[in-house]
């Protein structure tokens, strides 16, 4: 089965309909959508992929009514991904090829 992805080119230029636009990609809090929105404003790119088309499309959906301009694409992924922002600030790869928590 083919996957897809969504890919932002533009945000929109009003930020809370584009915070609400991306809370519909998962169950992202309020100050994570704020970050991506962000960091899609300086460097646009994919903000989930290796999700169902009819996923992909209403999320494409979502963030053009908040005036971003989006492209679905098909997907290398096959497993789901979502772009997370504070990634690199949260986790590390540790001797062993895993990512695991920093520590406080």
């Amino acid at each position: 089965m083919r996957k897809f992805q969504v890919q932002i080119e533009r945000v929109g230029e009003n930020e809370a309909a584009m915070l609400r636009a991306l809370r519909v990609i998962g169950k992202m809090k309020l100050v994570d959508a704020g970050r991506l929105y962000k960091l899609l404003a300086q460097t646009p790119g994919v903000v989930a992929a290796g999700i169902d088309q009819a996923v992909a499309t209403h999320i494409a959906e979502q963030l053009r009514g908040a005036g971003a301009r989006v492209r679905v694409e098909t997907s290398d992924l096959e497993m789901p991904m979502v772009l997370e922002p504070k990634a690199g600030t949260l986790y590390q790869w540790s001797s062993s090829r895993s990512l695991r928590k920093k520590p406080d």
